[in-house]
């Protein structure tokens, strides 16, 4: 299907500088005449807006080392300087902070889930999936356990 989409398709791109890269070296037989540096094959980065997108613990965290630094970081961000600073942040730190905030993530999608489940607990597909013979404060005896004779 991909060599179709290239094939059927005016414009095609890589959602990275290193995926257009590889995009280009991969697909290049639909193109043999070119060299892989010349497949039409296009790299677009999506920017982000980092004062809106980062979480409030990892900007805490970048503050410390940057504050004293370049205290105007978030109105600057695209400058080198303040990466080269962002690289001297301790792995430690910072992936402590990441899995704190990966676990904050599971929790919520646990909750959200559990809350779905709760709301719709009594629905056909939800009692199949639990095993018809899940007894739950409330159930009623609508569906009763099925029955393994040998």
């Amino acid at each position: 299907m991909t060599a179709f989409a290239l094939r059927m398709t005016r414009f095609h791109n890589g959602v990275s500088k290193k995926h257009g890269e590889v995009a280009r070296e991969m697909w290049q037989p639909l193109w043999p005449d070119l060299p892989p540096e010349k497949v039409p094959i296009d790299a677009i980065t999506n920017g982000v807006h980092v004062p809106t997108w980062l979480n409030h613990r990892i900007e805490a965290l970048i503050d410390r080392y940057m504050d004293p630094i370049y205290p105007n970081w978030r109105e600057d961000y695209d400058n080198p300087i303040i990466w080269e600073v962002v690289d001297e942040i301790p792995d430690e730190e910072l992936w402590r902070e990441h899995q704190w905030l990966k676990m904050k993530l599971f929790a919520r999608i646990r909750d959200r889930k559990r809350r779905k489940w709760a709301r719709h607990r009594n629905e056909p597909a939800n009692l199949a999936a639990e095993g018809a013979h899940a007894r739950h404060p409330g159930a009623d005896d609508r569906v009763r356990p099925p029955i393994c004779r040998v």
